[in-house]
């Protein structure tokens, strides 16, 4: 399950941002996850919430937004949506579509709470 990888990856870059800005916990972790991703998101949800135990992302909720997958037809030289590997081209109908956008998976963003100066 390489989602467990993936949460951890997610809750290492978590800390480095909430050092950087002196949190004490995050309360928020918000990453885009492409639909062209091969990630299970129940899977990442569910590493999460084991990872984060013991950090300071302990009581974080992970909000995940699904970018869309995007592709470039090779055919009729346009970008167009591409919801799965293999689908035609939504404006001609071509299958020499490349994938250019949606593959991703990245940390957005972190809610944190700071001590009062």
């Amino acid at each position: 399950m390489h989602e467990v990888s993936l949460a951890e990856g997610i809750i290492d870059a978590v800390e480095r941002a909430a050092e950087g800005a002196g949190a004490t916990a995050v309360t928020e972790a918000r990453v885009a996850v492409g639909e062209l991703s091969t990630v299970e998101l129940e899977a990442l949800r569910f590493a999460f919430d084991s990872v984060k135990k013991g950090t300071i992302a302990n009581g974080a909720r992970l909000v995940i937004d699904r970018p869309e997958g995007r592709g470039w037809c090779m055919d009729c030289g346009k970008e167009v949506p591409l919801h799965r590997y293999g689908d035609a081209c939504p404006l001609c109908g071509g299958y020499r579509i490349v994938a250019t956008g949606g593959r991703d998976l990245k940390v957005v963003d972190i809610r944190a709470t700071t001590p009062d100066k």
